[in-house]
């Protein structure tokens, strides 16, 4: 008698075939010869001709038919263990289903899956939309996922930097403000703007998918020289970092408002149990001022009365409790000073 070939193994390489026919053009598909506990293909991305190195994972399944079109399912015949071998893999994590009755392949970013499963829901069920298909616009999709989740780990250290630092934010832009022009700033300095710059710029970029671009940070050295706005020791004066940092300021901070929602509202339960420490001083010192009153305060200044002494709010987990505490100290030194100069 000959070995018996099951239906199980001709649907995987029914479903295999039509994986490969309808992935993108640039995308290079190598099997893998070690047993993969779950790893089934590994695929790399070329563009222009030219290999990248940019990589990712992949688990296929057959399905006999998901007709989904629009809608969504939850796949449930991933292991629990193969999900979380999945996952803590170093290149992105993609499941792949194949339907085979419409000859139709679905997929999923395993990484975006656990960010955004609620709290209860099981791990290995995947949830599965007719949009993430294979077709033209699927396909882009797919692309612009797994170049996401390639930089996911910096963009996830930008939101929570972004989230950190927030209340800062307003007395760095006012001690800008209130420099002369032409002194150059601290180093100190120059490094929170550029950070704020390159968060600002992977939040736009990977999580908000803004159309929003900012030029290399080469472009505003080489301007900054041109008007002989840079310091021997490579600082820009403050009149040239005030003008660098006001051009993201604002979008960062409607870009920090969405971050704020996300990790203490939306994904709590991905960001608590990565961050579990952060996002409890979070929950306990949310970012501040997040309405128009920054604006009042910080940009326009109309709080003079309360910023003279910005070092020291910069300094100071504000609450209504410690703003009024912050107030009557105030009052009190700039009262004790003026009687002092008037003796």
């Amino acid at each position: 008698m000959y070995p018996i070939r099951s239906v199980q193994h001709e649907s995987e390489t029914h479903s295999s075939r039509i994986l490969r026919d309808q992935l993108p053009d640039n995308w290079i598909v190598r099997g893998l010869d070690e047993r993969d506990y779950g790893m089934d293909l590994l695929m790399e991305i070329s563009r222009n001709n030219r290999m990248t190195g940019e990589t990712i994972v992949a688990q296929v399944k057959a399905a006999k038919s998901l007709r989904l079109k629009e809608e969504s399912c939850i796949y449930k015949r991933l292991k629990p263990t193969t999900y979380k071998y999945l996952i803590a893999q170093p290149a992105p994590s993609y499941l792949f289903v194949v339907s085979l009755s419409e000859q139709r392949v679905y997929w999923r970013s395993l990484r975006d899956h656990e960010r955004t499963r609620t709290d209860g829901a099981p791990e290995s069920h995947i949830a599965l939309h007719g949009s993430l298909d294979l077709s033209k616009t699927g396909k882009l999709a797919l692309d612009r996922s797994q170049t996401k989740e390639r930089a996911w780990p910096l963009v996830e250290q930008a939101i929570l930097n972004g989230l950190m630092f927030y209340n800062a934010l307003g007395p760095l832009y006012l001690a800008l403000k209130r420099l002369p022009n032409h002194y150059g700033v601290p180093s100190s300095v120059q490094q929170l703007l550029i950070s704020h710059f390159q968060h600002n710029a992977l939040i736009q970029s990977y999580l908000l998918y803004s159309d929003k671009t900012y030029p290399p940070l080469l472009e505003f050295y080489n301007r900054a020289l041109a008007k002989g706005a840079i310091t021997p020791k490579m600082t820009f004066t403050a009149g040239f970092a005030l003008q660098f940092f006001a051009g993201y300021l604002s979008d960062y901070i409607q870009a920090i408002k969405v971050c704020d929602r996300l990790t203490r509202v939306e994904q709590k339960r991905y960001w608590f149990s990565k961050h579990r420490y952060p996002i409890a001083h979070l929950d306990a010192f949310p970012p501040y001022f997040l309405e128009d009153d920054w604006y009042a305060r910080y940009w326009f200044d109309e709080y003079e009365n309360e910023t003279q002494h910005i070092n020291l709010g910069l300094f100071m987990d504000v609450d209504d409790r410690t703003r009024h505490d912050f107030r009557h100290f105030m009052h009190a030194t700039v009262g004790s000073s003026k009687r002092r100069d008037g003796a």
